[in-house]
C-alpha cells in the first residue's frame, strides 16, 4: 500500500503540471462575460497538485509497515 500511494501521489502531480500547461494556454483573467476559460482548470490543477504533494510526502515520510501489510493480510486471509 505504501508503493501504491507513493506511485499515485506522484502520476497525480505529473497529470495536474500537464493539466496546468494546457490550462495556461486559456485566459485565465476576468473577462466581459465573467471569468475566462482557464480559470477553473487553472486552479482546480493547483488543489490537485497541492494535495497530491501533500499525499506524497506524507508517504514518503511515514514508516514503511513491518511484514504483509494490513490491507493485503485482510483481503487474503479470508479466502484461504
Amino acid at each position: 500500500m505504501h508503493r501504491a500511494e507513493t506511485a499515485f501521489a506522484g502520476l497525480l502531480v505529473l497529470l495536474a503540471l500537464v493539466l496546468f500547461q494546457q490550462a495556461l494556454q486559456l485566459p485565465i483573467g476576468w473577462t466581459s462575460s465573467g471569468p475566462g476559460s482557464g480559470f477553473f482548470p487553472f486552479w482546480l490543477t493547483i488543489g490537485v497538485a497541492f494535495h497530491a504533494v501533500l499525499i506524497l510526502v506524507r508517504t514518503v515520510r511515514a514508516p514503511a509497515p513491518p511484514g504483509p501489510e494490513r490491507d493485503q493480510a485482510i483481503i487474503i486471509n479470508p479466502l484461504l
